[in-house]
């Protein structure tokens, strides 16, 4: 038989692209296996939580994340010219740093006390109300340009926008244990997307509140972002579930790590249960 005729038909490939294309495969076929296969909880480690929520809890959990961005556009807005109309009115850098100051010191203080007794108030009466009452304080802070300077306005700025903390501070601690209840232990990821949105408001609520200021003075930007809160907040009285659970099943969310909430609700609920 000749040298031609020992040949194969076919030719295999060399041994060094026969073992890549195997590497491939085999990698290929795990990554598949790892998503396409639940874990240890029986849960499939790609989040399908969104798609297991009907359309009501889907509109729910936008409106709470559209909240939470409004709400933080009104801590935010008044940055690019606030200080600035405050000198007008009398007042010096320090009094100013304290109208800002005064609204996360009243959330620190305020969101134990309606942890301890959210079960007490309600929580989708705490919820819905600390909308209405945020955006309400947001409008009438608007008017306070007409408020005479000095004394009486800083005092008018304390108070409305410590009210508003406290709504705020309500609201908060309500859609905390609305959000244990909706997305059960799929809860801190629920808590990660309102994040991102608190974030985004944060960031967005200076550039928003300059425009607003060049385009209608001090109180557009109030008025505006004061409104759409008290129309998000009606329309959460038509989409919210309603919650009869008992309260300590709330509270087995709140040890996981990495949330900011963490210590600051858990002080709040642990005695949600007693």
């Amino acid at each position: 038989m000749s040298d031609s005729e020992k040949e194969p038909l076919i030719q295999s490939p060399p041994r060094r692209e026969r073992l890549a294309s195997e590497r491939s495969t085999h990698s290929e076929l795990s990554v598949h296996s790892i998503i396409s296969s639940p874990d240890s909880t029986g849960c499939k480690i790609c989040p399908t939580f969104l798609t297991e929520l009907g359309y009501k809890e889907k509109l729910t959990v936008l409106f709470m994340c559209l909240i939470t961005f409004v709400q933080c556009l009104c801590f935010s807005v008044l940055a690019p010219f606030f200080p600035k109309e405050a000198e007008l009115k009398g007042l010096n850098s320090s009094e100013t740093g304290m109208i800002f100051g005064v609204f996360e010191l009243m959330i620190f203080l305020t969101a134990p006390i309606f942890g301890t007794y959210l079960t007490k108030f309600g929580i989708l009466f705490t919820y819905i109300s600390g909308c209405f009452v945020a955006g309400s304080c947001a409008i009438i802070f608007g008017v306070l340009k007409w408020c005479p300077a000095g004394n009486v306005f800083l005092a008018m700025c304390f108070l409305t926008r410590g009210v508003e903390a406290l709504a705020v501070s309500a609201h908060l601690t309500a859609s905390m244990a609305v959000i244990g209840y909706i997305f059960k232990e799929r809860a801190s990821l629920a808590i990660g997307f309102i994040e991102i949105f608190s974030g985004l408001g944060m960031m967005a609520g200076p550039p928003i509140g300059g425009v607003l200021y060049e385009l209608g003075g001090f109180g557009l930007p109030f008025w505006t972002l004061g409104g759409i809160t008290v129309t998000l907040a009606f329309i959460s009285c038509l989409l919210m579930p309603s919650i009869t659970v008992p309260c300590k099943y709330i509270v087995c969310w709140i040890n996981l790590p990495g949330s900011p909430w963490n210590l600051h609700l858990l002080c709040s609920f642990n005695r949600m249960d007693k």
